[in-house]
């Protein structure tokens, strides 16, 4: 998917809404604290693969099975029935 950056994204392209600050910093270069606020907001599971975190967790005793998505979760939930 490409990032659109401005306010006039064409048809079709996904468009995530900026200030014109954040814009100008982006066009200099890509400031880190705006793409993390990005990937918080926008696309959490990406920075949970960059950072390791596994916040769902399966419930039965004895297994020790962590994932960054629910819908993986809920896939391993089924091996237990």
């Amino acid at each position: 998917m490409e990032l659109q950056l401005g306010l006039d994204a064409p048809m079709g392209k996904k468009k995530y809404h900026f200030n014109k600050a954040q814009i100008a910093e982006m066009e200099k270069g890509y400031n880190p604290l705006i793409v993390l606020e990005y990937l918080r907001k926008v696309q959490p599971d990406i920075l949970r693969t960059h950072t390791g975190e596994k916040p769902f967790a399966c419930k039965h005793l004895d297994c020790t099975y962590r994932t960054t998505q629910t819908s993986n979760l809920t896939r391993h939930m089924r091996t237990h029935r």
